[in-house]
């Protein structure tokens, strides 16, 4: 079980250092199409009418703005999950609970980021998400956001990618 949430922040609340985030660069525009990643958070066990929401420098993160972040869904387990389109590049971002009453709790730290790999050409089409990533709500390490690909790759693919790399 995780631990309780400290005090309740206010709404305006920042996260750690005190900035607004209002000049964090946004995830690269890349013309590669965005990657389904299947995000979860295990074991957050937060009280009843709370949400989580992951909110970051890109569009799909929310640009820093609460109100725009995406939400997480609760499942039993009190396991918490999103499927985000990513486009490949580095994401900055925290994980937030949001309060019923307008409050919110930014989990401490540095930001997270997210690299979401160029998988373009190299897997096989499939249904479901391309990635999962597990994030432990309060810990920004590296170690905190585990990121995996699912998708099959194509060995013939990844093959001639990597010579398409290695000639330049």
């Amino acid at each position: 079980m995780s631990p309780a949430p400290p005090p309740l922040a206010e709404a305006g609340h920042l996260p750690a250092g005190g900035d607004s985030h209002a000049a964090a660069p946004a995830a690269p525009q890349d013309a590669e199409a965005p990657i389904l990643a299947a995000l979860t958070v295990p074991q957050c066990q937060l009280q009843y009418g709370q949400q989580l929401c992951l909110v970051g420098g890109a569009a799909e993160l929310g640009r820093w703005d609460l109100q725009a972040a995406p939400r997480l869904v609760w499942s039993e387990g009190h396991t918490w999950t999103a499927q985000l389109a990513l486009a490949p590049g580095a994401y900055a971002c925290k994980l937030v609970v949001l309060h019923a009453d307008g409050g919110s709790w930014w989990e401490e730290g540095p930001d997270r980021e997210l690299r979401v790999p160029h998988l373009a050409g190299l897997c096989v089409p499939t249904a479901g998400p391309a990635l999962a990533a597990t994030l432990t709500f309060g810990d920004t390490s590296p170690a905190g956001s585990h990121l995996r690909v699912t998708a099959v790759v194509d060995p013939a693919r990844l093959k001639v990618r990597a010579r398409e790399v290695l000639q330049g």
